[in-house]
């Protein structure tokens, strides 16, 4: 949820490029928001590897993105 809407995808046919944008982290997403992606998370039953596999490349995108690492 923090890194949700910072996503920039650029797909310009020879080199797809992922950038974040800085400015559109939340660091504190809603209720609601984390809820729902909790949800939808849930419904497409992945595995613990996968869910620990994803926070964990989340969790890096994060901290480096904030300057922490």
């Amino acid at each position: 949820m923090k890194l949700a809407d910072a996503y920039v995808t650029v797909l310009d046919g020879t080199n797809p490029t992922v950038m974040i944008s800085k400015s559109k982290i939340v660091d504190k997403p809603g209720h609601d928001a984390i809820e729902s992606l909790a949800k939808a998370i849930y419904a497409k039953r992945p595995k613990v590897e996968e869910l620990n596999w994803f926070l964990a490349e989340r969790r890096y995108i994060f901290d480096k993105v904030k300057g922490k690492q």
